[in-house]
């Protein structure tokens, strides 16, 4: 599925931040920890929700697969398929504009029928949370850095 992240499973970031060494000068270095931190929290988490009790390799595929099903028993199926093909037929994935543009799309559909995509929504809404608490933490060191 092209929806999920893929991160290595021993985690250092339990508390949901970057660690600071990760948070160099350059905006690029930046944004590369943190999208790194969100793809090892995605995956954690979604792999806890989606997953049985098998080795790592097949907790992930278990995991897609059943997100997967998920996905498409709810009200949302037709956005979530277009979204889906989106990723494996675009080279820069869901970062595309036309994927992203699905991804919104998807997004406002699983709130319009949040009941059901609780979880999903829980999840995506934890990343990015954050996204923004790094956010915060990496405009202050900027304005700490300026002001040296």
């Amino acid at each position: 599925m092209g929806l999920t992240f893929t991160s290595s499973s021993n985690s250092n970031t339990g508390n949901n931040q970057v660690p600071p060494e990760k948070v160099g000068d350059s905006d690029n270095e930046w944004l590369d920890a943190v999208e790194a931190g969100i793809k090892e929290k995605w995956t954690r988490e979604f792999v806890a929700m989606f997953s049985s009790k098998l080795g790592a390799a097949e907790r992930e595929e278990e995991a897609e697969r059943r997100c997967r099903e998920f996905m498409k028993r709810g009200g949302c199926k037709e956005a979530y398929t277009a979204l889906d093909d989106c990723v494996h037929v675009e080279e820069a994935g869901i970062l595309s504009p036309k994927c992203l543009e699905r991804y919104t799309m998807m997004i406002s559909c699983m709130y319009s029928h949040s009941d059901y995509y609780r979880p999903m929504l829980a999840l995506h809404e934890s990343c990015a949370q954050f996204f923004f608490k790094e956010l915060s933490a990496f405009y202050a060191q900027e304005a700490s850095n300026q002001k040296s």
